[in-house]
């Protein structure tokens, strides 16, 4: 199974599911880690909504 991530979001290490194991942080090349795979337990905001009042969330 090829992992991508999805178009319209950014995939960037400190949401990727490997983060504090990954040897290659913010270290690769290019656009895109190969290795990215969004963390599903941090739950993406719908499109368009910003953060929170108050600075949290």
């Amino acid at each position: 199974m090829e992992r991508k991530p999805d178009s319209r979001e950014a995939s960037i290490c400190v949401v990727c599911a490997w983060r504090e194991t990954c040897v290659k942080k913010f270290s690769f090349t290019g656009q895109h880690c190969l290795e990215y795979t969004r963390d599903l337990t941090i739950k993406a905001r719908p499109e368009g909504e910003g953060p929170k009042e108050g600075g949290k969330g």
